[in-house]
């Protein structure tokens, strides 16, 4: 080592400090062409490594034999794993954030149904907390005016056992107003609408009053039956 020359003839070799126990041999550096300086000592190696703990020391923990080299060589086979994983876990997140935006979107739009159904069913109420405790305690007070006779719940009951019967009518909607109640429907055609009224007449507890019959292209008719309790 000390006889190795450098590529550049012109440059300045470093001085070549040694450091020599007094009862070893000094070694040959003929061969070095630089200033050698040879200093002796006694006692332990390790007082003359001490003093050589300055702030110009070379750290020989660097490079390929740093501390971070060493965890570097343990991590880089599961890099392609920790990719996987934390690509795996932003697709998640963005999936779920995904999802709740469109169940929340979901959830307003069924609510504002729901609300729309409450208008129309009870366009007096003016604010509208809870549509469905609304709507119970509203059913309860007319219940309670009008007895059980003319109530909404029977007038559904005995309307909604005939037209679950009927094969060919299709209920779309239905109104509860000042003891009548107004099924808005679809059936095959004007035989079976007759028919309809003329079954839920049948018993003598009910008067039903046809409000409007369309046919559409299909042929099929849309009408509003207007339904009261006799007597009611």
């Amino acid at each position: 080592m000390l006889a190795a020359r450098m590529t550049d003839e012109e440059a300045t070799l470093p001085p070549l400090h040694l450091f020599v126990r007094e009862d070893d041999l000094r070694p040959d550096t003929a061969e070095y062409i630089g200033e050698t300086r040879v200093e002796s000592f006694a006692g332990d190696p390790l007082n003359v490594f001490a003093r050589g703990l300055d702030a110009s020391a070379i750290n020989l923990l660097q490079g390929a034999y740093s501390r971070s080299g060493d965890w570097a060589r343990l991590l880089r086979p599961w890099r392609a794993t920790a990719a996987l994983l934390v690509a795996g876990i932003i697709v998640s997140n963005v999936a779920m954030g995904i999802d709740y935006f469109q169940l929340s979107r979901e959830s307003e739009q069924l609510r504002a149904q729901i609300e729309q159904t409450f208008r129309e069913a009870l366009p007096e109420t003016r604010r509208i907390v809870n549509p469905r405790i609304q709507m119970q305690q509203q059913l309860d007070a007319l219940q309670r005016r009008q007895g059980t006779g003319g109530g909404f719940l029977s007038l559904l009951s005995q309307s909604g056992s005939v037209l679950k019967g009927m094969q060919g009518v299709q209920v779309s909607g239905a109104t509860f107003r000042a003891g009548r109640l107004d099924i808005d429907l679809t059936v095959n055609n004007l035989q079976l609408l007759d028919e309809l009224k003329q079954t839920l007449m049948a018993n003598g507890r009910l008067s039903v009053e046809i409000q409007s019959a369309t046919t559409g292209k299909d042929q099929r008719v849309q009408s509003r039956l207007r339904i009261e309790g006799v007597g009611t």
